[in-house]
């Protein structure tokens, strides 16, 4: 489909406009997007906003810049307003807001595990080729949403809207998807460092890892009967002399055997 068609657009909140938006549209051929309003005497002041933001974004950024502005119409509330002071705009608001959860889940005596952002060596990388989405503007725009996925629904989610909007993706994507997945499974384990050499593979644990020495050892003897420790914290496992893609695939699949195994 490269047209759609939104009655009464006014009542549609603005992420939802955009994502309605973003649903139209096929490789090089011109997309359109009709949003009716009974008529700009009848909109509120809010509504009239909302529209008015949809048509003035539309290119490169336009995700970020829409939720700003729809931040502005809506109001942050007092939390982020006038009279409240601090460094949102230095740290930015979804690190803000994530840092503040953190705070509040500490004061209630939670246990919480520290954010890291794993180092990922693999003998493969993903991209997003301009052949399959020959746009820069998406191409960086899901590159974007990709970084910051934090749970597997949501990656499913969006891997089902690329293939939707774009087609059956081709094997860069695929890996790239992959590349997502085991970036999600080290964060999930709090895996430092997942770094392939050839036929072996080491992998490097934070010391706050929710995974029990114990169960390591019990999922290493079971599985990788030829592993063996590197250092205090990181195992090096061999992988079967095939594919990098398909030792890709084993990986991911071990590692998921691991945290399935850790969480039971």
């Amino acid at each position: 489909a490269n047209t759609i068609i939104i009655n009464h657009a006014e009542t549609f909140g603005l992420a939802q406009l955009y994502q309605l938006r973003g649903r139209v549209g096929r490789s090089t051929r011109q997309a359109y997007a009709y949003l009716l309003i009974p008529g700009d005497l009848l909109l509120s002041d809010m509504a009239r906003k909302r529209i008015e933001a949809l048509e003035e974004f539309s290119e490169l950024g336009a995700g970020f810049h829409l939720a700003s502005r729809d931040l502005e119409i809506r109001g942050a509330g007092n939390l982020l307003g006038a009279q409240q002071s601090g460094h949102i705009v230095s740290v930015g608001f979804d690190l803000y807001c994530q840092m503040l959860e953190e705070a509040i889940r500490t004061l209630r005596g939670e246990n919480v595990l520290p954010r890291i952002e794993p180092e990922l060596r693999l003998e493969v990388q993903g991209h997003l080729p301009a052949t399959y989405i020959d746009s820069a503007a998406q191409r960086l725009e899901i590159y974007r949403r990709l970084s910051g996925l934090s749970e597997w629904t949501a990656l499913q989610s969006l891997q089902q809207e690329i293939s939707d909007r774009f087609g059956t993706p081709p094997l860069p994507v695929t890996r790239l998807i992959l590349v997502i997945e085991l970036k999600l499974l080290a964060r999930h384990m709090l895996l430092e460092r997942i770094e392939q050499r050839g036929g072996e593979v080491l992998l490097t644990f934070h010391p706050q890892t929710p995974i029990a020495p114990t169960s390591l050892l019990q999922w290493l003897q079971s599985n990788v009967p030829k592993f063996r420790f590197h250092s205090e914290r990181t195992v090096r496992m061999p992988l079967p002399r095939t594919t990098a893609d398909a030792r890709l695939a084993l990986l991911k699949k071990r590692l998921q055997q691991l945290h399935t195994g850790a969480s039971m």
